[in-house]
């Protein structure tokens, strides 16, 4: 709703001489200046334990004027620990944009890097958790500038949607993923092959292939009406690409193309005898009006 303004009226002089048959100064008003549009957001988020006796994703973000910061992380299964890394580095990667409020791929990868020292200090400090580690899928939004920025190591997603159609998706740090791009499997086979959930690389894992891995990342300018879905293999290995899409193109907000999406989890993972944690993270790009 455009904002009420108030506007003080000029009176029409008189002469000095009070002669009231001189002419006088028509009356002016101030007309009120035209809308302009700005880029806004919006966004909505979930988190569910599956069929888990403990949740190893989780999720953080912060928004400060016009820059916003979006966090999934997930816990690499098999090692005692992955609950805390997982929260650990959400919670510092938003408390490092909290504090320094930049927006830049050298600024992102710090705030990563953070994430993966307190990481490697937790780790030291605690014999049990030595071998714990998680995945992480950060986006920084810029919405002065329209530009979007992300990062990730692991399996957990970033896909980018333009017109209701996925403009790109990250490539996963997965030995399936290795195959795919060796031609030994299909790209379908991301979602069903039963290696898929074997990572070569995450924060905080002990492999040469991991230590030599350095975080993936990716920029685009964006528009009103572009959506970001960053989101835990426990989410995307039950959603086709057409699902993802057909959800968004029928839906009016974040948190209802969140429930469609999980409506089809549910349904897809009936079959799963111990249905994975699940998280997913929704943002819209909106058009805002400002006076």
């Amino acid at each position: 709703m455009p904002r009420k303004s108030f506007h003080r009226q000029e009176k029409a002089p008189l002469n000095k001489a009070l002669n009231l048959s001189a002419p006088t100064s028509p009356r002016q008003t101030e007309e009120p200046l035209p809308e302009k549009s700005e880029l806004g957001l919006s966004f909505a988020e979930m988190i569910d334990i599956g069929g888990r006796p403990s949740n190893q994703d989780a999720l953080a973000s912060a928004i400060e004027n016009n820059l916003a910061c979006f966090v999934v992380s997930d816990g690499v299964g098999g090692h005692v620990g992955g609950e805390i890394a997982s929260k650990l580095i959400t919670e510092t990667i938003v408390h490092q944009f909290r504090q320094e409020l930049i927006f830049s791929p050298r600024a992102l990868q710090s705030y990563v890097a953070v994430a993966a020292m307190e990481l490697e200090e937790r780790k030291k400090s605690e014999a049990r958790l030595k071998e714990m580690s998680a995945t992480v899928a950060v986006i920084l939004i810029d919405a002065a500038n329209a530009s979007a920025l992300w990062a990730h190591l692991g399996d957990t997603r970033v896909y980018h949607f333009r017109s209701d159609k996925i403009l790109s998706v990250t490539k996963d740090h997965s030995l399936v993923q290795q195959l795919v791009d060796a031609g030994y499997c299909t790209p379908n086979q991301l979602n069903t092959h039963p290696q898929r959930s074997v990572l070569y690389a995450a924060l905080g894992m002990d492999s040469e292939m991991s230590e030599s891995k350095e975080v993936s990342m990716g920029m685009s300018a964006i528009e009103v009406d572009d959506s970001f879905l960053i989101c835990s293999d426990g989410f995307w290995e039950w959603l086709s690409e057409k699902d993802l899409e057909s959800t968004l193109q029928t839906t009016d907000t974040m948190h209802n193309w969140l429930n469609k999406m999980r409506d089809i989890v549910l349904k897809n993972a009936k079959q799963s005898r111990s249905q994975d944690n699940y998280t997913a993270l929704a943002i819209r790009c909106i058009e805002k009006l400002v006076p």
